[in-house]
């Protein structure tokens, strides 16, 4: 090929991305000090994030973790502005707690709600509902067939 005949490819689309959300930059090497053991701690977005917000962890049993200076805080941001009662926040993002109870209430809710899927997907009668190829067709589709070739199966003429 020669240089003056460079394929004409078109211009590739540009990329529109997200501003980076607080849990993708320094916020996820916040720690915390002073934790109750008996307490599970997550930090929620409060910006650029429409469905994990805190109200739906509202929802899910979640209270905001309020300021104390004795009591768990940031160990990263600083925190002069917060007065004891308000919400810790740090980073675009907002402290929440519940307990480890029912922390792990949650954990089995979604374990069970996983297993479930995994199951479904896994049924055999299921893919014959899907599926609309024979057992032999689909014996045939199994992976990479070295050597033997099946009816119908020529691949000299597929040009590749």
């Amino acid at each position: 090929m020669a240089e003056n005949d460079k394929p004409n490819f078109p211009k590739p689309i540009k990329r529109n991305d997200p501003d980076p959300r607080p849990v993708e930059g320094a916020t996820n090497r916040v720690g915390l000090e002073n934790q109750d053991p008996t307490k599970h701690y997550v930090w929620v977005s409060t910006v650029n994030d429409p469905t994990l917000n805190p109200g739906s962890y509202r929802s899910q049993g979640y209270n905001f973790t309020q300021y104390d200076k004795d009591e768990v805080h940031p160990t990263m941001g600083y925190q002069n502005h917060l007065k004891p009662g308000d919400n810790v926040e740090a980073f675009g993002m907002v402290l929440m707690e519940c307990s480890k109870e029912h922390k792990a209430k949650l954990d089995a809710v979604g374990q069970h709600w996983a297993t479930g899927i995994e199951q479904t997907i896994r049924k055999v009668d299921i893919i014959d509902e899907t599926e609309p190829m024979s057992a032999n067709e689909r014996a045939k589709m199994r992976g990479i067939v070295t050597g033997k070739r099946y009816a119908g199966d020529d691949r000299q003429s597929w040009g590749f």
